[in-house]
């Protein structure tokens, strides 16, 4: 008798072949409507299932972007009313994004705002003085651009005359620094210098991990928020140390302190936060074998 099944199985072969073309076509371009258009014709073929990963990937992508585009236009106005100072900017800041970035350094702002207009009001209502010493302190760091500067008139006189405005000043540094900390950081490129001190360590000639009194400074180049470099020791070791600065100023470090003499290496794990903006201090301890091993360190930010 005359064979004549084989035809079916030809059919789907051929279908097979026109779906697998389609798919290549759809996956060379790569967009989200292509992707669509297979499921449509296809809703269990052999890609069903990695079109929809690509399609969940493709709106990701744009949801991040979106919200990114979002955030720094969100940044980009909050500094056109951090740049004009004033209650009603801020007030406006609020009506549009109550829930936004900087709600709360905005409201804080308007709190300070409305503290130096009234200390404003208050000093200029006093009768004329001769300057005591209040007044000479305050004159001296009034113009002054660190946070350090105006707390030590706020140590000095906690109450004092300019005791609002100093408050003020400070939570504005804060302000800048914390917006500073959330631009994009894809182009972030800083220069740091780390000083280091060894405060205990092995004051003998034989075999030793540091040397007491011992110190010295090492530049490097935090990229993207990380950073790698070495310190050496005239002794017989180094610590690598590498890390990252968070958007938020969060410094975390690791430190790896080895000898040439033994090979011996011990990893230390720290997290700090800055002194004041750009500069951080710590006490580092390093526990090898033989000796520990203590740095009084800085991390200090010297170059954009």
């Amino acid at each position: 008798p005359q064979q004549v099944a084989a035809a079916p199985a030809t059919d789907a072969a051929a279908d097979q072949t026109i779906e697998i073309e389609f798919w290549k076509a759809v996956d060379s371009l790569g967009e989200e409507a292509g992707y669509r258009e297979y499921l449509t014709r296809y809703p269990s073929g052999l890609f069903a299932s990695l079109a929809q990963g690509r399609i969940e990937a493709l709106t990701a992508k744009r949801d991040a972007a979106e919200q990114k585009a979002a955030r720094e236009a969100e940044i980009a106005f909050f500094q056109t009313i951090q740049a004009a100072e004033s209650v009603d900017g801020y007030e406006t800041y609020l009506t549009q994004y109550p829930d936004g970035l900087f709600a709360g350094l905005a409201r804080q702002r308007i709190q300070a705002l409305e503290m130096m207009q009234t200390a404003s009001r208050t000093a200029a209502a006093a009768p004329a003085a001769s300057a005591d010493d209040e007044t000479l302190l305050w004159n001296a760091i009034k113009d002054g651009t660190t946070k350090a500067e105006f707390q030590s008139y706020l140590d000095a006189y906690p109450e004092g005359e300019y005791a609002a405005i100093a408050q003020a000043r400070i939570a504005a540094i804060e302000e800048r620094r914390q917006v500073a900390a959330l631009q994009p950081a894809a182009t972030a490129r800083e220069l740091w210098r780390m000083r280091w001190k060894v405060t205990q360590g092995n004051p003998n000639t034989g075999l030793g991990w540091c040397k007491y009194g011992e110190e010295g400074e090492a530049d490097f180049t935090v990229e993207q928020g990380q950073f790698s470099f070495e310190i050496v020791s005239d002794r017989y070791s180094r610590t690598t140390v590498g890390g990252s600065i968070s958007p938020d100023g969060l410094l975390s470090f690791n430190a790896q302190h080895g000898g040439a003499a033994t090979g011996s290496q011990d990893w230390i794990r720290d997290q700090i936060r800055p002194t004041e903006p750009g500069l951080y201090r710590h006490e580092m301890h390093v526990n090898p074998p033989y000796n520990s091993c203590y740095y009084d360190i800085t991390f200090e930010q010297v170059g954009g």
